[in-house]
Parts: structure tokens; C-alpha cells; sequence
């Protein structure tokens, strides 16, 4: 009688963990695996050309590769005062030179000319270097769908979160 209780003990303890432990097992092994990839983009998709037609000026054009139209606009630095010679569509506007035209994906900009004013007299191993930046925001449209022009160069994104009446009563 002894032994039969030990068995139908161990039976009863062997059935009750066979019973819990797959379900442990698979929860403790349960596992998912993403593959392959999502592009995305985070802006506008632009480059810059900057040729140099002669060691104190620079031609520049800005082209616009991405999916979406776009405003862009430049500023030079240089150690040494520059002359600029806008083409079609740049205006100057304080430091910078805006392109006044909407740049549509796969167009490129007017050219705009950077020019360095050397001193009077420069040194024989004098390097004239002017760097270029430039900015490049995406064209936002109105209610109507109407371009926003000019752009706002200051602007800031507020993320505005609306809250439901669920989301307020915790129901």
C-alpha cells in the first residue's frame, strides 16, 4: 500500500509538471525576428556644386534629389570680404542669399557667384578659402493647398498631442 501511494505521489507530481512546464517553456521561449529594411526620409535630399571657374571664385548651384519640392538658401564665410553675383531668382536676405523659386525634385538652382576680394597685397602661398553653406527646407502648403511663401526660416515644430475624452477619465 506504501509503495502504491509513492507511485500514484510521483505519477501526480511527474502530471502536474509536464502539464505547467510546456507552457513555461514556451513562454520563456517565445521570440519574434524583423528582417530586412524600411527607408526613410527625414527632410529633403539636396547637394551642392561648387565650381571654380578661377582660384578666387566660386560657382554655385544647389540640386534638389529628393521626392519632394523644397526652398533653399546660402551664406558664404571667408576671412576675407565677398562679392556675390546673383543669377535668376536669388535675393539677398541679410546674411543669406535666398533661392526665391520653389526648387522642384530634380531641378537645380540658378547659379549664384561667389566672388573673395584678396588684400591690396596678399602673400605668395596665401590660400583664399570661402566656404559655402546651405539650408534646405521642405515647402508646407496652406489649408487651400497653396504654397507657404516665403518660407520660415525660424520656424520650429510644436508636437501637439490630442487627448480624448476615453484618455481623460482613464476609461
Amino acid at each position: 500500500m506504501k509503495k502504491r501511494k509513492l507511485i500514484l505521489t510521483a505519477l501526480a507530481v511527474v502530471l502536474a509538471v509536464g502539464v505547467t512546464a510546456v507552457p513555461a517553456l514556451a513562454y520563456f521561449t517565445a521570440h519574434t525576428e524583423a528582417v530586412g529594411n524600411v527607408p526613410i526620409s527625414l527632410g529633403t535630399t539636396t547637394t551642392i556644386t561648387e565650381d571654380l571657374p578661377d582660384p578666387l571664385t566660386k560657382v554655385v548651384t544647389i540640386n534638389n534629389q529628393g521626392p519632394e519640392a523644397c526652398w533653399v538658401r546660402v551664406k558664404a564665410y571667408s576671412a576675407y570680404p565677398l562679392e556675390y553675383t546673383p543669377g535668376e531668382n536669388w535675393k539677398e536676405n541679410g546674411d543669406y542669399f535666398d533661392y526665391t523659386e520653389i526648387l522642384e525634385a530634380g531641378d537645380d538652382t540658378t547659379a549664384l557667384t561667389v566672388k573673395v576680394t584678396p588684400p591690396a597685397d596678399p602673400k605668395q602661398d596665401e590660400n583664399f578659402n570661402v566656404i559655402v553653406v546651405y539650408e534646405a527646407t521642405p515647402v508646407t502648403y496652406d489649408e487651400n493647398g497653396e504654397p507657404e511663401t516665403p518660407p520660415d526660416w525660424d520656424a520650429k515644430v510644436i508636437h501637439e498631442e490630442t487627448v480624448t475624452e476615453s484618455q481623460e477619465g482613464g476609461e
